[in-house]
């Protein structure tokens, strides 16, 4: 097997897979389960990283399994090229940052999952796959991001 060499910062841990038993597909990626991924060899496994091959999105609920009705665009712009069968879902709801948690952004905040993966929320900014986690309710499509931002409480001494 021929090894591409990336460094573990190019790939964030938790998007790691171990593809030991994978089969090579090329120089510098290995076939499993029929997606690609970007290898390198650490303590004697293989591990991968899907991302830089498929276009990723993260899931709150690891349990939830059903496909979703995505649609993605570049910028503002809807994007048909792209549908929800070419995605790769990731899951997880926690976010990276010490001391930063899920939020739901204001309803009034527009939310554009873009064509790379990753989340703008306008008046927020962008947010990668390791920054935000969708969930699907009755039909609709729940976004949450990470943040760290703390609501003034002003107390009333009186």
């Amino acid at each position: 097997m021929i090894h591409f060499k990336i460094s573990l910062q190019s790939c964030d841990q938790s998007l790691l897979v171990d593809i030991t038993d994978a089969v090579n597909a090329e120089a510098g990626a290995v076939l499993n389960d029929e997606t690609l991924y970007r290898d390198f060899v650490k303590d004697g496994r293989t591990w991968g990283c899907v991302c830089p091959f498929e276009l990723c999105v993260r899931k709150c609920n690891s349990s939830d399994i059903r496909e979703l009705n995505l649609t993605f665009h570049r910028g503002t712009v809807l994007d048909k090229s792209v549908n929800s069968s070419d995605v790769h879902f990731l899951y997880g709801s926690k976010c990276k940052e010490p001391n930063s948690f899920l939020f739901q952004p204001d309803p009034e905040e527009r939310v554009y999952l873009q064509t790379n993966g990753a989340l703008l929320v306008e008046g927020l900014g962008t947010f990668s796959v390791l920054q935000y986690c969708i969930h699907e309710v009755d039909g609709e499509i729940l976004t949450f991001v990470c943040g760290s931002e703390v609501e003034e409480v002003i107390v009333n001494p009186e």
